[in-house]
């Protein structure tokens, strides 16, 4: 993949995590009914995708990282929550 790519990639990656996030809090407060499990999945993929890529930006990989980390911090809480 090109950095063009991969930018958008992480674009992409960025808005469905914070759409998570939020069929996640819209979950816990009662207005959905089943946990987004098939969201959670496909933002999972998605990571894994991008974590065999060869980021040689230190921008871009940066940038994931912080992606990761968030995501993490995400999972934990949903997992003690849930």
């Amino acid at each position: 993949m090109t950095p063009a790519e991969i930018t958008k990639e992480l674009d992409e990656l960025e808005l469905r995590l914070e759409r998570l996030r939020i069929k996640y809090d819209q979950f816990f407060t009662g207005i959905e009914k089943v946990a987004p499990w098939v969201q959670r999945k496909d933002v999972d993929r998605r990571f894994q995708q991008l974590h065999r890529e060869q980021m040689r930006s230190t921008t871009l990989r940066f940038r994931f990282n912080t992606l990761v980390q968030r995501f993490t911090s995400y999972q934990t809480y949903w997992g003690r929550v849930l």
